[in-house]
């Protein structure tokens, strides 16, 4: 019989029978039917003579691994994550460019829509531009379906951590026995909450020590979670994380131990009194617009297999993704993870890693990982992927968002490209934001009404907001202006003659990628309840540069006076 779900860790939920004592005696060949075999498959492959899934078989790869990747909630327990009462519909934008772009895989050039046809380990794909559907396909699964998440299901155990911070039940830099005193006398002591979620806690149970061999910690883990097939040994979860040892002092090495992700998860039910997947639906998945409910796989004893166990239609988990690119509708997550990645937080990868990685990126390498992204790049992009063949990859300087899900082969070990066609989607120019021009030219005029609204006001805080940190003036018949430091000072020079009046006409704009010229015309007065008021007009050239926010900030301003010198 299943084991109900404790009663202590939230409400309670309804739970499917998962087979980690006889996971493979309650299936028979007659009701596992392989729903998409892959066509990729050749009788002398070892996982052709599978016909049924199993504890053992079930990540091993191919049709075995498709069919649990569709229908896991038939072989785990899982427990409900709600969908909320507003559905975020996502409309469909009409990019054929986004087709035609050329991708290279393994040496090849196609073109990204033939790619997504013919990789015969994609099960599903979809691309979000703005919000909307800009490329979707469903080779190996239905729009219906929900997919087995891996690991992608880690971003989703830091989003509700970030959410914790913003509200000031975590702190990051905190030592991780604050949130669970059971940790003190153990390995995990004096780690920061922030080492864990960037994957440098140092803790000796890494990934890489293999899911298939029995002997490992993360074999063990994993059996304890109620994943792999059991070897009669029956731990505790909480009692295997006690035990673990430490590899390497903290924060010094980035290194794929999932057990950090399931720690956050017990940080996460501590300081908020309810079950991980209550935590999550309040926090997340409520909030997102999903058209379904998620599932999560728990347990025995009601711990969530945070570290991977999301179940999830494609569409959900993109919509997932776009709370990283939404700071309007998730300021508390833009606040803190987005806000600390954008300054150059998390991790950087150790020059071995980057050699790596440069098999996949070239020289576009993401140079850092943090808050359980595998992946971040200079330019904001961020990468995480899940065995077998998963991945999300979001960019939200371009508000971009890249879902997938797969079902590779030999465990993992040949799986779908699409990590690196993605990146080679995201920095191919299509999603470079272009406004058409009439539009871009109100957008900026926009600007400019804040600009002078801020500087008749003389609102310094407001002003100075409008500009780049690297910003410098120019002007007739005066010294550069270089910096905010420096810009400061010249604007309150300006204000202690008076109170002011400014003028701003745009003319023309031109854009260039990241960048808006713009031509103008300026009419200023300054010091007008004064005996003494100064007055001028002219011409300007604005450069704007576009921040990681899409908001155009002034990065160079130059101005000409058309006026007699005095």
């Amino acid at each position: 019989m299943c084991k109900a779900q404790r009663t202590d860790r939230g409400k309670s939920r309804t739970m499917l029978c998962r087979a980690s004592k006889a996971f493979g005696a309650m299936l028979s060949l007659s009701t596992v039917l392989l729903l998409a075999p892959l066509s990729v498959l050749a009788a002398e492959e070892p996982h052709a003579r599978f016909t049924g899934v199993t504890a053992k078989n079930f990540d091993e790869g191919g049709a075995v691994s498709l069919q649990f990747h569709r229908h896991a909630e038939s072989y785990l327990h899982t427990t409900t994550i709600a969908r909320g009462e507003t559905h975020r519909e996502l409309e469909r934008t009409n990019t054929p460019e986004l087709e035609a772009v050329t991708v290279v895989v393994d040496g090849d050039e196609r073109s990204f829509a033939d790619y997504a046809k013919n990789d015969e380990l994609l099960d599903s794909v979809i691309v979000l531009h703005g919000g909307k559907v800009a490329f979707e396909a469903y080779p190996r699964m239905t729009p219906r379906d929900r997919h087995f998440a891996w690991s992608v299901t880690k971003v989703l155990t830091s989003a509700a951590l970030a959410t914790l911070v913003a509200e000031g039940k975590v702190a990051m830099d905190a030592p991780i026995e604050r949130y669970l005193p059971e940790l003190a006398s153990t390995a995990w002591a004096g780690t920061s909450v922030y080492d864990i979620a960037n994957m440098a806690s140092g803790i000796d149970c890494r990934d890489s020590d293999g899911y298939q061999n029995t002997a490992t910690c993360v074999y063990r883990m994993e059996e304890a979670l109620g994943i792999t097939a059991p070897t009669g040994r029956d731990e505790s979860f909480t009692a295997l994380v006690k035990s673990m040892g430490r590899l390497r002092p903290p924060g010094e090495r980035n290194e794929y131990v999932s057990a950090n992700t399931n720690v956050l998860m017990l940080v996460i039910e501590r300081t908020t009194g309810q079950s991980y997947a209550d935590a999550v639906e309040e926090r997340i998945w409520s909030r997102i617009g999903a058209e379904s409910d998620a599932l999560m796989a728990v347990s025995d004893e009601g711990y969530a297999y945070a570290s991977g166990g999301l179940m999830a239609r494609l569409r959900d988990l993109a919509r997932f993704g776009l709370v990283f690119t939404d700071g309007k509708d998730f300021p508390d997550i833009a606040d803190t993870m987005i806000a600390d990645l954008k300054a150059g937080g998390g991790i950087a990868r150790s020059e071995e890693q980057l050699e790596w990685l440069r098999r996949d990126h070239g020289d576009d390498l993401p140079r850092r990982a943090g808050w359980q992204w595998d992946q971040v790049w200079d330019d904001g992009g961020l990468y995480k992927g899940g065995y077998l063949g998963q991945g999300l990859y979001v960019d939200p300087a371009r508000d971009l968002v890249i879902a997938w899900y797969g079902t590779g082969l030999d465990f993992s070990a040949r799986q779908t490209d699409m990590l690196s066609v993605a990146r080679q989607l995201a920095v191919s120019g299509v999603f470079d934001s272009r406004p058409e021009p009439k539009a871009l030219k109100t957008l900026i005029q926009n600007r400019n009404n804040e600009y002078e609204a801020a500087f008749q006001a003389q609102d310094l805080p407001e002003l100075l907001a409008l500009h780049t940190d690297d910003v410098v003036f120019m002007s007739s018949h005066r010294e550069r202006v270089e910096g905010l430091k420096n810009l400061r000072a010249s604007f309150e020079a300006e204000f202690s003659l008076g109170k002011s009046t400014l003028r701003l006409i745009t003319e023309e704009v031109t854009r260039s990628k990241d960048f808006v010229m713009e031509i103008g015309r300026y009419e200023v007065n300054l010091g007008i309840d004064t005996d003494t008021p100064i007055s001028d007009a002219g011409d300007y050239l604005v450069v704007w540069k576009q921040n990681a926010e899409g908001q155009w900030l002034i990065y160079r301003d130059i101005t000409t006076s058309t006026q007699a010198m005095p």
